[in-house]
Formats: structure tokens, sequence, C-alpha cells
């Protein structure tokens, strides 16, 4: 959920575009953006891919499946429209979703 929702209770267009980058990853690594039962650091799938990016290991949480179907400046380009949506949340640099 849109950590700024959170913490306003206000959903805003900053909200669609945290919201579509969410299921971007969840695409990306082939989980649930909260799973309760992995280890804590693993718990968050936003957070796990920020962690990943700070460790530069996010080829390791790719879904299995992507591995080898998807093509690497493909993958390059997915995983750096991730860091900007959801690593660059709260920063004010976010686009807006043009509807």
């Amino acid at each position: 959920m849109d950590p700024e929702y959170l913490a306003s209770a206000k959903l805003t267009e900053k909200s669609d575009v945290y919201s579509f980058g969410v299921i971007l990853l969840e695409v990306l690594c082939g989980r649930k953006p909260m799973i309760m039962t992995r280890d804590e650091d693993q718990v968050n799938l936003v957070r796990w891919f920020k962690t990943n990016i700070e460790r530069c290991t996010v080829d390791q949480i790719i879904d299995p499946n992507l591995t080898d179907k998807i093509a690497p400046e493909c993958l390059k380009e997915y995983v750096t429209l991730q860091k900007n949506v959801c690593v660059m949340w709260g920063l004010n640099v976010l686009p807006w979703m043009i509807y």
C-alpha cells in the first residue's frame, strides 16, 4: 500500500503510480506484495526489492520462470523503472499517471 496513503489516509494520483509499480514488481518477482510467512527482511516485497538493489542482487529475486525469457536489456529497463517508482518514493519525483 502506498506509504503516503498510510500516513495521510488520502489517495492521490501518486498512489496509482505506486500501486502500478507494486504490480510490476509482483510480475517481475513472481510473488505477492506481502507474505507474512517469509523471513522478516522478505515479508514486504518493496522493501525486499530495495534491499536487493542496494546489494546489487536483484537478479537473484527475479521469477525463475522469467529468467530465460526476458532479454537482459529489457530486464535492466524494468528494474530501472521499478527503482524510480518504489525506491524514489517520498522524494516527490514520481511521475503522474495520465488517464
